[in-house]
């Protein structure tokens, strides 16, 4: 292909990409005109819940590409997954069992692309020290791991921290949190809890809330596992939910599954908390509040 054809090939791409933009602002425009309040709310709603979605996929695309599912280990049977759960709870040593005893969370996903009537949801683990990852069904999982934690006497107390000021709070309680020095463990917009909430709001009745409980108890358990190096005098793990748009589907799971942890909810003037919102989705959202983030912060997958 001559130069000439190249940069013809470009300056389509560009105006297909702009008609686009421009199509999408001008449908837009014409709804807010047209549309009442509830069936714009509705409208706009649709299209947010379809914009997570699609993150949520290139994020598991990502953090779990085609050429490393087949390497990918697999526990769906009860037997797996006791086995799994006292592996993790091990402490005796830091990568015993398939993905050690500190693992992270990379992600939740409905059914496998291999098999379209597989309607389960799955959990992807990985190991905090190496790459091995094992896919685990999310309910069925986290109702042993539920049961094991359960029975842990642990001293580590939690706080949920649900911001609506567009990132603010969280960012300056995050912040606060790991350079006070009192060793506040914190756990940083976690994904598995904005793919939990679009999974909720998305399929309200896929999962009994009861269950969906006792997930929240064991995946908040989990990470506050993870990070329990980091915990030092005061005992504590900090969570920050991703975003106001999770807090009406997790909060009440959250105080229902720790009635006796703190919940902390930051919020700022309206006028500033959009503009703030309007600015942070020009610039592609926050940097790392960390130079050591582990990847599984939702705000990546802003950018």
């Amino acid at each position: 292909m001559s130069s000439a054809d190249t940069i013809l090939t470009n300056v389509a791409a560009s105006a297909g990409v702009l008609a686009l933009v421009l199509g999408i602002t001008q449908i837009d425009y014409v709804s807010r005109k047209i549309l009442s309040p509830g069936s714009l709310y509705s409208r706009r709603k649709q299209e947010q819940q379809y914009i997570i979605q699609t993150s949520l996929q290139n994020w598991i695309r990502k953090k779990w590409p085609l050429t490393e599912r087949e390497f990918t280990g697999f526990a769906a049977s009860d037997e797996d997954l006791s086995a799994l759960v006292k592996s993790i709870l091990d402490t005796k040593g830091s990568q015993s069992g398939d993905v050690g005893n500190k693992p992270k969370i990379n992600g939740i996903l409905k059914g496998s692309e291999d098999d379209v009537t597989d309607m389960e949801y799955y959990l992807i683990l990985e190991s905090s020290g190496t790459t091995k990852k094992i896919q685990v069904p999310l309910v069925r999982f986290g109702l042993v791991l539920a049961e094991e934690m359960e029975r842990m006497l642990v001293n580590t107390t939690m706080c949920f921290v649900a911001d609506a000021s567009s990132g603010l709070g969280s960012r300056v309680l995050g912040r606060v949190s790991k350079e006070c020095g009192a060793g506040v463990a914190l756990v940083h917009e976690p994904i598995w809890m904005l793919a939990l909430a679009h999974l909720i709001s998305d399929s309200p009745n896929a999962i009994p809330k009861e269950k969906l409980i006792k997930v929240v108890f064991a995946l908040c358990r989990l990470e506050a596992w993870r990070v329990r190096d980091d915990v030092g005098e005061s005992r504590s793990v900090v969570f920050t939910l991703p975003g106001q748009n999770v807090t009406s589907s997790l909060l009440p799971l959250l105080q229902v599954a720790f009635p006796c942890e703190r919940h902390v909810f930051a919020y700022h003037n309206a006028t500033d908390s959009v503009g703030r919102a309007a600015l942070l989705r020009k610039q592609g959202g926050y940097p790392p509040i960390s130079a050591a983030d582990d990847g599984t912060d939702a705000s990546v997958i802003a950018k």
